[in-house]
């Protein structure tokens, strides 16, 4: 029992970091899905890890707030980029603008710590997280609040970011500026990557984002059911 419950006490603080993830992605997972840009989270988590490399480049410490603002910095130009430089007319183009993306700023956090001391572990950092090692209590505050702001714009702005995210011609015949909501919605996206990728690492934030609510279409369950679901699938796997 007193085994049970050490490992229960080091593993706390990870499960509820990735339960947190496994409610907030698979929302955000059902806007991926209806643009057909699945990869985009690879794409902006990959930009995050970029900026997280040049903090640590300049003498940034894991857990420094200026790490966060660096990752969030280059996140939100990462979704600007996404918002006014592709049109979403062409999907082999968008698809090869966010593979683009996502090779360039791989290569470009791979060349930045080639030589640096520690770079290696940084690097292997950026693709599994921190979830399972040195996930505290107050990182998993920061994520809860994060993560409310984010729901809670997502949840405000329901309508035309489902109607911009469904049908962006659609959107636009009624009068919506979609590459303005595309924008809100990627800078969610960003805030949202910013700390996940910290906890989880890139790999895992794609597998949260896409697999729950992906199982819970195949399911042919549609609507509200179809989140809900995925959440369950998502906490199922966290736990």
């Amino acid at each position: 029992m007193h085994g049970a419950a050490a490992f229960l006490s080091v593993m706390a603080a990870p499960l509820a970091a990735c339960v947190l993830l496994a409610f907030i992605l698979p929302a955000l997972g059902g806007h991926v899905l209806a643009r057909g840009v699945v990869f985009v989270d690879l794409a902006l988590a990959q930009i995050a890890a970029l900026g997280e490399s040049v903090a640590f480049l300049l003498g940034a410490e894991p857990h420094d707030p200026k790490s966060y603002a660096f990752s969030l910095a280059f996140t939100l130009l990462g979704a600007g980029l996404f918002s006014f430089l592709w049109d979403r007319g062409h999907s082999v183009l968008q698809e090869a603008f966010i593979g683009i993306s996502f090779s360039l700023a791989t290569a470009a956090t791979l060349l930045l710590l080639a030589n640096a001391p520690h770079g290696a572990e940084h690097v292997s950092g950026t693709l599994s997280g921190e979830a399972l090692g040195w996930v505290t209590w107050k990182d998993v505050a920061i994520m809860a609040v994060t993560f409310a702001a984010g729901g809670a714009l997502l949840r405000a702005f329901r309508e035309p970011l489902h109607a911009c995210s469904a049908d962006h011609r659609a959107a636009a015949k009624r009068g919506l500026n979609v590459r303005g909501w595309d924008f809100l919605f990627y800078a969610v996206f960003g805030l949202v990557v910013t700390s996940s990728v910290k906890a989880s690492g890139v790999l895992a934030v794609f597998s949260f984002l896409i697999v729950p609510i992906v199982c819970a279409s195949l399911l042919g369950v549609r609507g509200d059911r179809r989140l809900h679901l995925a959440w369950a699938i998502g906490i199922v796997v966290a736990v």
